[in-house]
């Protein structure tokens, strides 16, 4: 494992080099709704969020650094800001792919407080019931319809386990919610709900499950590079 962890080292250092030392930056934003955000983003190097990590860079690792650059624009709409983060190299990345380096930066800050409105509307509503969002599936349904491929697919990929990988559908708290372990054609058979609607939400999604993928994952994944190497 010597290997990986100087790959991810070297990757970071070459990313902060000449930055300054990691500082906390407090945030504060206003939503429209009247409701306040407020807090500290750690590890803010300049105008870098840097996270290493050991781990391959993942669905949840991509959200969490999405979320802390919006709060960041958000409360400092006049400084350019970018997330990084820098972990094993995602599987498909290629042979000798030892690390993967997933940045994301907004060009006009001022988009950061719609990107957030959307996100915390999902967090109300996940506040109320379980909603079909499911990190890795949800993600591979949102990159593949994004870029006109069969989402389905490529969500059933990540949620159906293989003979000998557990993958989404095996997971203890979603058979606890779906009662059971269930299949990718019965989660994209739920139709959204009445007010999932709307010019914020992507019509041409029949399936819940998609409409709330690309909720979650359109601003991030339009705003996001993946680099390995």
């Amino acid at each position: 494992m010597r290997g990986p962890v100087n790959a991810i080292l070297a990757e970071t250092q070459a990313a902060l080099a000449g930055l300054p030392e990691p500082a906390a930056i407090d945030v504060r934003v206003e939503l429209p709704d009247g409701r306040s955000l407020r807090g500290t983003v750690p590890a803010v190097s300049g105008h870098v969020l840097c996270n290493s990590i050991f781990s391959r860079v993942g669905a949840k690792h991509r959200l969490a650094a999405w979320v802390r650059l919006l709060a960041l624009a958000a409360s400092h709409p006049t400084r350019q800001f970018e997330a990084l983060t820098i972990g094993r190299a995602v599987y498909g990345a290629g042979y000798d792919a030892t690390v993967t380096a997933a940045r994301v930066s907004l060009a006009d800050p001022t988009d950061a407080v719609a990107h957030l409105t959307a996100i915390v509307d999902l967090y109300d509503r996940g506040m109320r019931e379980p909603l079909p969002i499911y990190c890795d599936t949800s993600a591979a349904y949102a990159a593949a319809a994004l870029t006109g491929q069969d989402a389905g697919k490529a969500a059933g990929r990540k949620w159906t386990s293989d003979f000998n990988f557990p993958k989404e559908d095996a997971e203890i708290e979603h058979r606890l919610v779906l009662d059971g372990v269930r299949t990718i054609d019965e989660l994209l058979a739920e139709p959204p709900r009445s007010d999932e609607e709307g010019p914020e939400w992507d019509l041409t999604q029949t399936s819940r499950l998609g409409r709330l993928a690309m909720r979650l994952w359109s601003g991030l994944l339009a705003n996001e590079e993946l680099r390995s190497r």
